[in-house]
């Protein structure tokens, strides 16, 4: 990944490649080579913790990030994959709730 976060993909216009894992926000997984959607998610609720990243906002990237996907497979990895990786995020407290 090398995006830098405090510059926003909110900002940028870029959420939809953000929650996709698409150029600068693809993550790739060192043994496999794909996408990872922990880390990159990770990374961005920290900036949540540290007011970089307003609470709202980032709702409202996931709701644009959602109303965007069609309807196949590879979106519906896309979300699932953003799902688990935010359930990850709760489990391991890497944010404030």
């Amino acid at each position: 990944m090398s995006k830098n976060y405090n510059s926003c993909f909110f900002e940028d216009g870029e959420i939809i490649s953000f929650f996709k894992g698409e150029g600068d926000y693809f993550y790739r997984d060192p043994n496999w080579g794909e996408h990872l959607y922990y880390p990159s998610l990770r990374i961005a609720l920290k900036e949540i913790n540290g007011n970089t990243i307003k609470n709202k906002d980032f709702i409202n990237a996931f709701d644009i990030f959602v109303k965007s996907l069609g309807d196949n497979e590879t979106d519906s990895e896309h979300f699932w994959q953003n799902i688990y990786a935010f359930y990850l995020c709760l489990n391991s407290r890497d944010f404030d709730e």
